[in-house]
């Protein structure tokens, strides 16, 4: 989902960078042209325990879906999807997005319906998947 039917780096930066200023009092501009990680917040910012990590990251996540309008949906693929779901095949979002964030995204764009089953591997490795 994340930059494939819908791109939603620059909303997932502005949450991150809200989410840093919340709590650590401090303002980070995070680059629009590349999607903050929690990986580069561990390298920019080494010195925070894993409870900091954990609260950024879980401010981040709830403050998401107030930057929805900055995300875009990829009209190339809903084009496709909604082609497919006109001419009656059953389609599944499969993401390893979190659910929460991928359901909050599907309703802004109204997809839900274009969806038969929807799967969220948030936390799961294909390696994983393929062996179960």
């Amino acid at each position: 989902m994340d930059n494939t039917l819908i791109k939603t780096d620059k909303a997932n930066n502005l949450a991150y960078s809200e989410a840093i200023r919340s709590v650590l009092s401090v303002n980070c501009n995070i680059e629009n042209g590349k999607r903050f990680t929690r990986n580069e917040l561990k390298d920019l910012f080494p010195q925070l325990t894993q409870t900091q990590i954990d609260e950024i990251i879980d401010r981040k996540e709830k403050s998401f879906e107030s930057y929805l309008n900055e995300t875009e949906l990829n009209n190339n693929l809903f084009s496709i999807l909604k082609c497919l779901h006109q001419e009656g095949h059953h389609t599944i979002l499969l993401t390893n997005c979190h659910s929460g964030r991928a359901i909050s995204l599907c309703n802004f764009y109204d997809l839900t319906k274009y969806f038969v089953r929807r799967f969220f591997l948030r936390r799961l490795s294909w390696q994983q998947i393929h062996s179960s």
